[in-house]
Order: structure tokens, then sequence, then C-alpha cells
């Protein structure tokens, strides 16, 4: 991460302290103590998990496969946007073999993904809330700009999706009905989908 981007992301994050400050300091005054202290407890748990996501923690979580490798989740997709662009604009070099993306939704609904600006091929592998493999686009096709035709995906039902390189040495000894297993030092799954705002991305 260069110096210019954490001083931005140093920035934005004490703007937003100070608008909470700012924010419950009228609320103080609005309100009793108790109903403060409670508003106050769950803003500051917001902005920790703004802050630590912020610094891009993704890359210290992983999965285990059934096999019992390890894969280093490098990208955590929550939001709308960050679905919605996924891994495109994305340099091949810029996502190694040994690392995948994770897209994490509040509900298990149907899904579709497809391959919008794309430099390399891609696995997209879906998973339930349990973290079994439901199903799995092998090999997706890149689309490297925008008037080659796009790959898309089977409409599966899932509430999770890992995206590998199609050429990563992990996403070939996955099969349907495997058991993965997060493993965090931060966050549990729960967690990170309780920071997607609460809108529906179907």
């Amino acid at each position: 991460m260069s110096l210019k981007v954490e001083a931005a992301s140093c920035f934005k994050t004490t703007s937003i302290c100070i608008l909470l400050i700012n924010y419950n300091t009228i609320n103080y005054f609005a309100m009793g103590r108790y109903e403060f202290t409670r508003l106050l407890e769950m803003k500051l748990s917001f902005l920790l998990y703004f802050i630590l996501f912020s610094l891009n923690l993704g890359a210290f979580d992983q999965f285990v496969l059934a096999n019992k490798d390890v894969v280093k989740i490098d990208k955590i997709f929550r939001t709308e946007y960050e679905i919605i662009k996924g891994l495109s604009g994305i340099a091949s070099d810029n996502f190694a073999d040994d690392e995948a993306a994770l897209f994490v939704f509040r509900h298990n609904s149907d899904r579709q993904f497809g391959m919008p600006q794309t430099f390399f091929n891609i696995d997209i592998v879906y998973l339930d809330k349990d973290l079994s493999v439901v199903h799995i686009d092998r090999d997706m096709e890149k689309s490297p700009y925008f008037f080659y035709p796009i790959s898309t995906g089977r409409v599966t039902k899932c509430h999770y999706v890992l995206e590998f390189k199609s050429s990563s040495p992990y996403v070939k000894t996955i099969q349907k009905g495997d058991k993965l297993k997060w493993k965090s030092d931060h966050f549990s799954l729960e967690q990170i989908s309780g920071i997607i705002p609460y809108r529906k991305l179907e």
C-alpha cells in the first residue's frame, strides 16, 4: 500500500470519526444516557470494522479446502459496487494462482456471474451458507475488452462465491459437495456479512 493511499485512508477515517463525534454530541442531549450508550457502542463497532477493512485485512484471511490445503483470500467483495465490479480491470500479474477472491452476500439466493473486462480465465466456486460447494463454473473465458463476447456462468443459488484463476492448482482439487472452512484472526463470515448495507443485491 503506497504512502499516498495510506494518507487518503487515514484522512477518510479521521473525517468519519469527527462526523460521528459531532453527531453523537447532539444525540447525547436528545436521548437518555442508556440509549446514547447503546447507540455509541454500535457506531464504534461499525467504525472499527470500517477501519480494519479499509486496511485490506482480507489478505490475512483464508479458506481451508477439503484436502486441507489453505488458500489465501486476497480480496473480499461485500458492497453492491464491489460485487458488480469483482475482478474486472485487475491485471493477471496482480492476482496470483495461490489466491482467491471472496464474494459475501446477506442471503442465499440465485446468482449469475459474468466476466466483463477480465484479463485471465476464472473458475467460479459457489458455496451455500454452510460453505459446501454447490456448483463450479470451470475455465470461464476472459473478456479483456468490452466488445468481446462476455462469458456468463450458470444461475446458481448460493450464499458465498470464490473466484480463482483457472490456472490455480488449488481450484483444480475442489469438487462439488466439498465442505470448506473459513479461517480468520479478524472476523467470522457472519460478521463480514453484517457490514453489507441492508439492501438486497438480487
